[in-house]
């Protein structure tokens, strides 16, 4: 007979040889261990799914991010045509086009800045959750 949990034995109801029923208890073990082991894994549980929380927060925040970067580029798209054309019509310096022109590239930067961190905390999560079934 084996007992199906590892532990101390802190009480044995029988002695060798003893007839013994269906449903007797033979002995008691100090499950004390296995409680804190228990504990212990509740707790990493707890950390781990906090963590998560926090990282598809930062997610969602990089994708406010990148939204509003979209927003600013085609605004920055807008502003450079208008630029353009009052140029043309001699209305506003070739330096007021220009200075669309730099807005534009300013604006793409920051929605592929922001595109990025993006890409980055998702791996960050994946490799968080790969790192921690190894």
């Amino acid at each position: 007979m084996r007992s199906r949990i590892e532990g101390q034995i802190l009480d044995l109801n029988v002695d060798v040889g003893s007839r013994v029923e269906q449903g007797q208890v033979l002995a008691q073990i100090d499950d004390s261990i296995n409680k804190a082991t228990v504990l212990e894994a509740k707790a990493e549980l707890a950390a781990l799914q906090s963590e998560v929380t926090s990282l598809q927060a930062d997610v969602n925040e990089g994708l406010t991010q990148i939204q509003q970067a979209k927003i600013t580029l085609q605004q920055a798209q807008s502003d450079l045509v208008r630029s353009n054309q009052l140029v043309k019509e001699g209305a506003v310096t070739q330096q007021s086009a220009e200075q669309a022109q730099n807005t534009l590239d300013n604006a793409k930067q920051a929605l592929e800045s922001a595109q990025q961190q993006v890409a980055n905390r998702t791996s960050a999560r994946h490799f968080g959750r790969c790192r921690r079934r190894n």
